[in-house]
């Protein structure tokens, strides 16, 4: 089972910069630039639940988009924060088995005459998977699990959790994708989502205890 260490939403932020535009620039000849905040996971959760940090990276995206009649390029840099634990389970697999992982992403929430141009904000859970899958090795049988709602940055959100199969080897091992649904914080976008193998239950928990914990700007 590859959980690489750009892990799940890691790969949102593929999305974020599928359309954007500003709105206080378009004015001037000066660049369309947009940088996010980095969302993190406070060091006190960290140790209660046994995840490290493994950096937080900027994820830049140029794109060039038709503003007022006049081709400008857009450059927005996104924020991903990465965490991992390392697990020893006694099954029958060989080596030791790749652990659970969590992540938050960032993207600024850009209007244009009030017109909200970010994708990330409307996109259901499902959709934000259909964004992610393509980027792990060798997921398959991708469907709902389950859904209930968490506390992100004091806004009720949307968590759907997924299972899937993958492979480690030689083995079927089964996944379960955790997703929140995007939330809106100092004029940007967050989310925060977690992988761990089906079998380690436990790791759900940390997952949510982590989601809820989230931290973003002041």
């Amino acid at each position: 089972m590859q959980l690489n260490r750009r892990t799940f939403v890691a790969s949102v932020g593929a999305l974020a910069g599928t359309t954007i535009a500003g709105c206080n620039q378009i004015a001037s000849d000066e660049p369309l630039e947009f940088e996010a905040t980095p969302a993190q996971v406070p060091d006190g959760v960290l140790a209660e639940t046994g995840y490290e940090e493994n950096g937080v990276d900027a994820i830049e995206i140029e794109r060039s988009f038709d503003v007022a009649g006049d081709e400008r390029t857009v450059t927005v840099t996104n924020q991903q924060a990465q965490y991992e634990k390392t697990i020893d389970a006694e099954i029958e697999l060989p080596d030791r088995l790749p652990g659970a992982a969590f992540t938050t992403l960032t993207t600024p929430n850009i209007e244009v005459v009030g017109q909200e141009l970010n994708p990330v904000a409307d996109m259901s859970n499902e959709e934000l998977l259909d964004r992610i899958q393509s980027r792990y090795d060798g997921l398959e049988n991708v469907e709902i699990d389950a859904e209930d709602t968490v506390t992100v940055l004091g806004e009720t959100t949307t968590r759907t959790r997924f299972l899937a199969e993958t492979r480690f080897g030689g083995n079927s091992v089964e996944l379960y994708l955790h997703v929140s649904n995007p939330v809106e914080n100092d004029e940007e976008f967050v989310a925060g989502a977690g992988a761990h193998p089906r079998f380690l239950s436990s790791e759900e928990s940390a997952i949510l205890t982590m989601m809820e914990a989230i931290q973003h700007g002041d």
